[in-house]
């Protein structure tokens, strides 16, 4: 007969103002990485947390996604050493402010090759002017494999048709 055992709980996400929206977990020999978004009523954005003690303690709190902006439905897979955290932001334009609920949502990912220590820049996959919805990411040798929805802005019309994408991204130390 199995037994279970539980080694305490810890508070990932200490904020008293924010309302959490998703959240993802992996782990990857012993290291534990965690991802969210929050909802206030200024921002939506994407949170990262790593334990390298398979969860006994985790790092500070780091911010993934681009300040002022809705940042949304984040995933996260990891192989080793290698983290890959992907999510949609409304990327606002010019004079157009941000609006959480309409526009454009790009895919965007920031890649760390060192546990979660260090994150590399944002990188857009979608660079799209409709909606870009990630649906299912997967790590396989250290190459990502990325499928989303892609939707042209309907702004406020019946939804158009959506079209399924596939992207493969392959990771490239940059230790200069």
């Amino acid at each position: 007969m199995a037994q279970v055992r539980t080694l305490g709980l810890i508070l990932i996400n200490p904020c008293a103002r924010a309302r959490v929206m998703t959240s993802r977990i992996v782990a990857s020999d012993s290291h534990v990485y965690v991802t969210w978004y929050d909802f206030t009523p200024e921002t939506q954005q994407v949170y990262f947390r790593t334990s390298s003690n398979n969860g006994l303690s985790f790092s500070k709190i780091f911010v993934l996604s681009n300040p002022g902006t809705a940042s949304i439905n984040p995933q996260v897979v990891a192989s080793g050493s290698s983290v890959f955290v992907l999510w949609s932001e409304r990327i606002p334009h010019e004079n157009d402010g941000v609006d959480f609920f309409i526009g454009p949502l790009d895919i965007l990912l920031r890649v760390s090759l060192d546990g979660g220590i260090t994150f590399s820049e944002i990188i857009n996959l979608s660079s799209s002017n409709g909606v870009s919805n990630p649906r299912q990411i997967q790590l396989l040798d250290n190459t990502l494999y990325v499928v989303w929805e892609e939707r042209p802005p309907s702004f406020g019309k019946s939804a158009a048709p959506s079209e399924i994408l596939f992207l493969k991204v392959y990771p490239e130390r940059n230790d200069q």
